[in-house]
């Protein structure tokens, strides 16, 4: 959750003042149907921001104002905090101060109530999500331990003969029934011996190709995945704004990512209708529906058209079109590969299973029986960018990891398509946690010009990658590039919106920082909150 130590042990300290009774929106339906949804005046309480001179504390307030949270719920999170708390952490306060009042039973005093924030405080910083910390707590209780409640997490089958204590209230359903729905399917387990009594060889490989670590996890979301689009007010107005996630986000994260982006139901989209990836992409935005194109020339729809000089290798039992998804776990993988090499067509009963494996981990084709993983060069051209447009991040696995949390530019371009008849001349854009700049990319291979670009993206490696692209693509305006989003404070929000006359689109993704480059991050809420207050700022400022 991003929450300094001190910071932690200062709301544990304190004691519980005034606090007030929270309610959870946990469902679209319950969280956006409490009033009109689209002017953004009415439905989000518009103050005026603080000048940049007045006091910082005043300027956070009027940001989580502006979020439809309470006046009681952020004073209450700012006393508990201090000032020294940034704006995500505010939030984050806030909606587990919401889970605890949740979970607590209405009699609870005060002191049971904070004890419940503590426990949760540290299940957030062990990593757990939203949904898993709240599912512990229904297992084992409110009274349980922090140790306790994160076994359950680790090991839920110990558990699940255990009576719940307490039934959390507003739960989510988690209906994985959606026409979305994308749970990966595990390869089944059978008997694998031959008539011998021995396991072939192909199935020894097969299970030790399963065994290998997965970093991709399942999506389960229900979401609509053509959402009206009755946008009314100023929300419907320039300057227009898309925040998109291109990895698995759980409902709950895109029911926060809803509601403070005014309560815009996400648009989603399985890229394969555009590309050779089969991934879905989802997109909360204002922008018009209406006039998209997909661009031209169009990418490889499928593995054998990004690379087709490995087409006749492919056994025509090995059915396989598109990618589901960007493996990065490459080095046992190779050894894996070598072995196979020595081993003739796999059985017709154990096909199945097998391009199961061989899909889970990107692997091609490239020889008679012999296997390879795709390259980052080949993974670029699936995923719409130049070639060797990541060469500077280096070594394979850390290009894959930058592929891999960048948008699919094919894609993302049929939704900015319609910015090429709105501004004929080129436009200026923010894109926050820019990443390899996909949304540049996209406007480019759309042929619409750059007047201007502000690039924030914290990984200098990333930054290295957008600058080289703009010197090397032709570019004709000014790139500007900001390592952190904590520098975008009111005055310097300010000075760039006069420097480049406004922004005409604002595009925002989920920010991949971790610090540890093995780890696949997930939704982090606090940098979507910054993003959240860039986004309300520029859109103010006049």
């Amino acid at each position: 959750m991003g929450f300094a130590p001190s910071v932690v042990d200062k709301a544990i300290e304190e004691n519980v003042q005034d606090h007030q009774q929270l309610k959870t929106e946990e469902s679209f339906d319950d969280g956006l149907s409490r009033k009109s949804t689209n002017d953004l005046t009415a439905n989000h309480n518009v103050k005026e921001e603080p000048d940049a001179g007045n006091n910082v504390n005043d300027e956070k307030k009027a940001s989580l104002l502006k979020m439809d949270f309470s006046l009681a719920e952020v004073d209450f999170a700012l006393n508990r905090l201090g000032k020294d708390a940034v704006v995500g952490q505010l939030m984050d306060f806030i909606f587990v101060a919401r889970m605890a009042r949740n979970i607590s039973h209405e009699h609870s005093s005060d002191e049971a109530i904070f004890g419940i924030i503590e426990k949760m405080l540290q299940l957030f910083e062990m990593g757990f999500t939203e949904n898993e910390i709240s599912t512990a707590f229904e297992i084992c209780g409110s009274e349980a331990s922090p140790q306790e409640l994160a076994d359950s997490i680790f090991d839920p089958k110990a558990h699940k003969n255990r009576p719940p204590k307490r039934k959390l209230k507003d739960e989510v359903a988690e209906d994985t029934s959606s026409p979305i729905s994308r749970t990966r399917p595990e390869a089944k387990k059978r008997n694998s011996s031959s008539a011998g009594g021995r396991m072939t060889a192909w199935q020894k490989m097969v299970d030790e190709l399963g065994g290998l670590e997965d970093d991709r996890k399942p999506i389960a979301m229900s979401m609509p995945t053509n959402p009206s689009r009755t946008l009314t007010g100023m929300v419907a107005k320039p300057p227009y704004f898309l925040y998109g996630n291109a990895m698995s986000s759980s409902h709950t994260s895109w029911v926060s990512i809803t509601q403070f982006m005014h309560s815009i139901h996400p648009e989603f989209v399985n890229t394969e209708t555009y590309s050779a990836l089969s991934r879905i992409e989802g997109y909360v935005h204002n922008l018009p529906t209406g006039d998209r194109f997909i661009i031209s020339p169009r990418g490889p729809l499928s593995i054998q058209e990004a690379i087709p000089h490995t087409k006749k290798w492919w056994p025509v039992w090995d059915n396989r079109k598109q990618l589901i998804d960007i493996n990065t776990e490459t080095s046992r993988i190779s050894h894996f590969c070598e072995r196979l090499e020595r081993v003739s067509d796999p059985p017709p009963e154990q096909r199945r299973e097998l391009i199961q494996q061989l899909q889970d981990k990107n692997l091609v084709w490239v020889g008679r029986n012999k296997l390879s993983p795709l390259e980052p060069e080949q993974i670029e051209v699936i995923m719409g960018y130049p070639l060797h447009h990541t060469r500077v991040a280096g070594f394979g696995a850390e290009r894959l990891k930058s592929l891999k949390q960048a948008f699919q530019t094919d894609t993302l371009g049929y939704h900015l398509s319609v910015l090429k008849k709105l501004y004929p001349e080129g436009l200026t854009v923010m894109s926050c946690f820019d990443g390899i700049g996909g949304a540049e990319v996209a406007l480019h291979r759309l042929g619409i010009r750059l007047k201007g670009m502000v690039s924030v993206e914290a990984n200098e490696i990333k930054r290295k990658i957008v600058k080289r692209w703009w010197e090397s693509s032709g570019q004709t305006g000014e790139l500007v590039q900001v390592e952190s989003i904590h520098k975008l404070k009111s005055s310097n929000l300010e000075e760039l919106v006069k420097k480049f006359h406004g922004f005409d689109l604002i595009v925002g993704q989920n920010s991949y920082c971790s610090e540890d480059s093995s780890v696949m991050s997930g939704f982090d809420f606090s940098m979507f909150a910054e993003f959240v207050r860039v986004l309300q700022r520029v859109r103010s400022i006049r």
